[in-house]
């Protein structure tokens, strides 16, 4: 078909944008790389204050079946005293107070409540042999 058409340029799309219409989709495309922008920066800012408020809180000393071990401890929302305590009572005792839900992972250990966290990691030192299923705590 090399002669005229007899079918508009506009209805088979070869027709160009006008300059309103670029105008629009540029300020269309960049309203969303900014939405995008901030919102991707909302997380990761939210993600940094999350491990900000995380702390360390040393370690205790934990009976696991026949020898003593030492896990590190770590805390968010609650005092470094009250984990290490929680941790050992929970360790002794098998007790987990009203309103927190623990979960085991292996020998790690995960307890929340709210926004509160406690937890500690798998062992990093063997101690040795256990006497008489005692725990200790030990900093």
């Amino acid at each position: 078909m090399n002669g005229p058409s007899l079918v508009p340029a506009s209805v088979l799309g070869t027709a160009q944008p006008t300059e309103k219409a670029t105008k629009r989709l540029n300020r269309f495309l960049l309203w969303g790389l900014t939405l995008a922008a901030s919102v991707m920066l909302a997380v990761g800012l939210t993600a940094d204050a999350e491990a900000a408020r995380t702390k360390r809180c040393g370690t205790i000393v934990i009976t696991s079946e026949e020898t003593l071990t030492r896990v590190t401890v770590t805390a968010r929302g609650v005092s470094c005293r009250y984990a290490r305590q929680f941790l050992l009572r929970q360790k002794r005792r098998g007790i987990t107070p009203r309103g927190w839900r623990c979960s085991a992972a292996g020998v790690e250990l995960y307890c929340r409540r709210g926004a509160q966290r406690i937890s500690h990691g798998p062992p990093f030192e063997t101690l040795g042999p256990a006497s008489h299923g005692r725990v200790d705590g030990g900093r």
